[in-house]
């Protein structure tokens, strides 16, 4: 009779394990969820997965970076165009590709861009590398030409994304471009 008692307790420790590990497994995924359904995503239609929304992702991002340098609504009105700037920039210097082929998107589609958005020059060398690429019987000289092109157009942007970080550093005071740097949107 005590054996079997200690087995039943053993076995109540265990389905009680088991369910505590199942729980804090569970909640993590929640959490996602939620945050799926409040911030970053958008309810697919008819019960579609819930799509990433980027125009949602950057104003809390920039919402964040305004809450963080503390400043008032007239300094946002000079520091937000500057770094607006600084943040497209680096995107397209970085290389990352938000989307795009790998990624599971469409061809042509390499950054974090909106239907209604124009191609920046970096989008547009990226995509005609990628159609080159897409051609199996591409010639070694055309995939050479498109990525001249695509690295000169980075090039270009980086020039550009220093200068407009200098511009965004005339604005700052040491704390607010301490914070940035950071952040990692200033060097």
């Amino acid at each position: 009779m005590e054996m079997k008692r200690k087995i039943l307790v053993a076995g109540l420790l265990l389905a009680g394990l088991t369910l505590t590990v199942f729980a804090q497994e569970q909640a993590p995924a929640q959490g996602r969820n939620r945050q799926r359904q409040q911030g970053s995503f958008q309810q697919g239609q008819g019960g579609e997965r819930p799509q990433w929304n980027p125009e949602q992702m950057r104003q809390r991002w920039t919402e964040r970076i305004k809450e963080t340098l503390g400043v008032s609504e007239e300094e946002w009105k000079v520091i937000q165009p500057r770094l607006e700037k600084v943040m497209t920039l680096s995107r397209q210097t970085s290389g990352m590709r938000m989307m795009g082929r790998g990624w599971g998107e469409r061809p042509g589609a390499t950054t974090m861009q909106t239907p209604t958005q124009e191609m920046t020059p970096v989008q547009k060398a990226a995509s005609e590398l990628e159609k080159v690429l897409a051609n199996k019987e591409a010639k070694p000289a055309e995939i050479t030409a498109r990525l001249t092109a695509l690295r000169e157009a980075r090039q270009k942007a980086k020039s550009q994304l220093a200068e407009a970080q200098a511009s965004l550093k005339e604005v700052l005071t040491p704390r607010q471009e301490a914070q940035l740097v950071l952040m990692g949107i200033l060097e």
